[in-house]
């Protein structure tokens, strides 16, 4: 149908977009860096209008539930909060509009379509990690570390004099998101009994292991790990064969002896190193370092002191560009922990409703990945592990990781649609009727009927 192809370019432009809106604000058209924040808006907005008006988003309890909150939040920053329209139309944007964009991916695209955009994305590992290696070891301030605006420096203080370099991205969050879909897609690949296509998933890996001590990024190397112990338990859950685990485990050791061997990671390593120590043993260690991080950021919105905890202080005030309107300064004015933000912008009412949605939607996508990867379709649950943590308590108030949580969440579900029986899946498909199913209509439940 015409409408399917429209919204499948559509995603597709997303993609690039997220891929690449941080060169676009860097180096191609610096003198709109603030209005390019925005780029992806009008995408989403196309989708929705056509989606909606042809039948293929259908409202179910996730997005009633998101509707009210998106109803009340601004009401409440326009009449109790700070005020001012233009930042609660940021934040109501970083909120709630991208959120409907994760069912239509979801909805449209198929199993084909999501490989595909995978290939894309290992593909794309290889210019990306060579052009990180140019940021290592180039001086700030030069072509390939201009910062936003083509001015400063993209990158951030890393260790022993060296900055974590973003690659094409405005920010390094932007490659602690990249690479663990990367490994996720290339691992999904590396599970498949083919005799030949393997060399794209062997170049990706490669990209991916030479990326962990270049970005001198913590977050990088945890969330490679964590989709490599959910391709582990993929394999378990799936009855995959001695075959298919040996192959997968011999093309593992290919892919680390060849990176041991690389050239030019001993500074990368030491420098990386240096900064474990300095972040997390120094600092009480992985637990109290790393553990403790991750518990503090899912417990802030309860614990953090709000001002006004019924109203809360407005949407925008807790993001960064909302903070630069209001203050003129780029800071966090409530919460760098996105659950702090959302119940210090919309009081805990909302806020907590809106967390509630956030955490439901992503356990759902568990539960349908989990009974995909029992009928032998690992790719939905290895993608679950590259994106949860940004879909739960990603900071949707940077675009960057706004756009991974959505698009990601958006494959992971078009994984799992595709994974079921084309009778099946049209029987219990929730977004193809009208009345809701169940499992995604009862959010306490949190289940996507597969």
């Amino acid at each position: 149908m015409a409408s399917d192809r429209l919204l499948k370019q559509l995603i597709w432009l997303y993609f690039w977009l997220v891929i690449f809106e941080g060169a676009l604000r860097k180096w191609i058209l610096p003198g709109l860096a603030t209005p390019l924040l925005l780029v992806r808006d009008p995408v989403v907005l196309l989708a929705l209008i056509l989606s909606l008006s042809s039948g293929k988003l259908k409202i179910n309890s996730y997005l009633a539930v998101t509707a009210f909150i998106a109803l009340a939040a601004p009401i409440l920053a326009l009449t109790v909060g700070h005020g001012n329209a233009i930042v609660t139309a940021f934040g109501w944007r970083a909120n709630f509009l991208h959120l409907p964009f994760i069912f239509i991916i979801g909805r449209v695209f198929t199993g084909e379509d999501v490989k595909t955009m995978g290939r894309c994305f290992m593909f794309l590992s290889i210019p990306m990690t060579l052009l990180m290696i140019a940021q290592f070891y180039s001086p700030a301030g030069s072509l390939v570390n201009i910062g936003v605006g083509g001015e400063g420096d993209a990158g951030f203080d890393g260790a022993m004099g060296y900055r974590r370099p973003p690659g094409v991205f405005s920010f390094t969050n932007g490659i602690s998101s990249f690479y663990p879909l990367v490994t996720a897609f290339a691992l999904a690949e590396m599970m498949q009994v083919k005799k030949g296509g393997n060399l794209l998933p062997i170049l990706a890996g490669l990209a991916t292991l030479a990326s962990l001590p270049i970005s001198i990024s913590r977050s990088n190397l945890l969330g490679v790990l964590l989709v490599l112990l959910g391709c582990i338990v993929a394999m378990t859950r799936s009855g995959r064969s001695l075959r298919r685990l040996l192959r997968t485990g011999v093309m593992l050791a290919v892919i680390i002896t060849l990176g041991s061997l690389m050239p030019g990671m001993e500074k990368p390593r030491e420098a990386f190193l240096s900064r474990w120590n300095a972040s997390t043993t120094d600092r009480g260690g992985f637990e109290e370092a790393i553990v403790m991080r991750v518990v503090d950021g899912l417990t802030a919105g309860l614990t953090e002191p709000t001002e006004n905890w019924i109203s809360g202080a407005g949407l925008g005030m807790g993001t960064n560009a909302g903070a630069k309107l209001l203050t003129g300064n780029q800071t966090f004015l409530i919460s760098e922990a996105e659950w702090g933000r959302l119940t210090g912008e919309m009081g805990m009412p909302l806020g907590l409703l809106f967390i509630f949605i956030r955490v439901a939607l992503t356990l759902a996508l568990f539960l349908g990945a989990w009974r995909a990867a029992k009928r032998r379709e690992p790719l939905g649950f290895i993608l679950w592990f590259a994106v949860a943590m940004n879909l739960m308590q990603g900071q949707w108030g940077q675009p960057t990781a706004l756009g991974f949580a959505t698009l990601g969440a958006g494959l992971t579900l078009a994984a799992i649609r595709s994974s079921r029986p084309p009778i099946r899946a049209q029987r219990d498909d929730p977004l193809s009727r009208q009345a809701p199913d169940p499992s995604l209509a009862e959010i306490p439940e949190a289940r996507i009927h597969t």
